[in-house]
């Protein structure tokens, strides 16, 4: 699997969410197999529960994309940058 590809469309895939602050897709070789980590910042006031639904349908599309399962490690946070973003506002 090229990582680039499957890095590309997860990112995509979370970057317009409102739910999610920040989002980031790195990969790791793992006993000779490659294995994704995505990292998502929740906006403060969203549940994890659901930000991690979000990001789980992201890795289902893609693995349908790809034809087989992709293994992954999902890292929710909150924090300092989820309570400092603000939602952005357009007039």
């Amino acid at each position: 699997m090229k990582s680039a590809v499957a890095k590309d469309a997860l990112e995509q895939a979370l970057a317009d969410r409102d739910d999610i602050v920040a989002a980031n897709v790195s990969t790791y070789d793992v006993n000779g197999t490659s294995v994704l980590k995505v990292s998502a910042t929740a906006r403060r006031g969203v549940s994890p529960k659901d930000v991690a639904n979000t990001v789980e349908s992201a890795l289902t599309a893609l693995d349908q994309l790809l034809g087989f399962q992709v293994p992954a490690l999902v890292q929710i946070s909150g924090g300092l940058r989820a309570r400092a973003a603000k939602a952005t506002r357009l007039q």
